[in-house]
């Protein structure tokens, strides 16, 4: 049975999740002079990239051309730096290493003195007058209470979301389910595998451009 602890936790902008979506919030929020609370259920950042390995990353490149910067493309370049990402043309795909993918993403948030709630899953939240004032965590401390000005609800499910009873609508055609996985050892030049690896820009000659 979880005990409640005695501490609050405040800060101005409280991030629930801290996947792809949170940390960019979380991160931008804290450079706009932000103290900043992140929440994650893992004991790592990167969301379904890192934890259920949804990659590559989609959206970056449009006909050729890079059409998303700022902080996002700061994390890609980041991983390049570190010969963890590439960009993989024509179509644009960016291929990632997840391990390498939780690094850069914690290096990034502590930098910014971002205080990070690890293996923390929100359990309540409270309401007010009609506003959000505080969620409740519960992790290996016990339950402990999150209070904050503005709370970004970047859980992916909606978690906080359903537990302050905002109303929502759910797709009639949810995404259907994938399985990912990683193999080492594999010789992938030869003809049958070459021949079958599609999500990589149809063989086209991998770049960082």
């Amino acid at each position: 049975m979880y005990r409640r602890c005695q501490v609050t936790l405040y800060s101005d902008i409280v991030v629930c999740g801290g996947g792809p979506a949170g940390i960019m919030a979380a991160i931008r929020a804290a450079r706009s002079g932000c103290s900043v609370t992140i929440i994650e259920h893992f004991g790592f950042f990167g969301g379904a990239a890192t934890a259920c390995l949804v990659v590559p990353i989609s959206g970056f490149f449009k006909n050729g051309e890079r059409v998303v910067g700022g902080l996002p493309w700061e994390f890609i370049t980041e991983l390049i730096t570190l010969n963890a990402a590439r960009a993989e043309m024509p179509k644009g795909h960016i291929s990632v290493d997840p391990e390498y993918y939780k690094l850069v993403a914690q290096r990034m948030v502590l930098k910014e003195q971002i205080t990070p709630l690890m293996n923390s899953t929100l359990v309540s939240a409270q309401i007010e007058n009609g506003c959000l004032t505080s969620v409740d965590i519960v992790n290996k401390s016990g339950i402990q209470t999150v209070t904050g000005r503005v709370f970004i609800d970047a859980t992916g499910d909606g978690d906080l979301c359903a537990l302050a009873d905002v109303p929502m609508k759910i797709s009639d055609v949810p995404q259907p389910l994938s399985l990912c996985f990683e193999l080492t050892g594999v010789d992938v030049s030869t003809s049958l595998l070459r021949d079958s690896i599609r999500h990589n820009g149809f063989n086209g000659t991998p770049s960082c451009n």
